[in-house]
């Protein structure tokens, strides 16, 4: 929890950096995840205006696809961090 003051921001900053589970820090795999979207996504517009408006709809489809499943490799992957540094009873 932060508390309101002129450096809030930094306090902020702190916090979020200092957190076991750092949702705002990037792996490796993240950026091939986005840039699979990305690219989805620059696909769909090219076959929406240059080809066909059906093809362009499918590959836009991708995207949401593309980044529920980031989101879920994401999940996974912090719960087996998670469970590999618990302390074994």
């Amino acid at each position: 929890m932060t508390v309101l003051s002129r450096d809030g921001a930094r306090e902020r900053k702190q916090f979020f950096s200092s957190h076991p589970h750092n949702i705002f820090m990037y792996n490796k795999i993240d950026y091939y995840f986005l840039f699979a979207a990305f690219l989805s996504f620059l696909a769909s517009i090219a076959l929406w205006f240059l080809y066909d408006h059906d093809h362009g709809l499918f590959v836009g489809i991708w995207v949401p696809s593309i980044l529920a499943l980031w989101t879920g490799t994401r999940q996974a992957l912090s719960s087996l961090s998670t469970k590999s540094k618990s302390p074994r009873k």
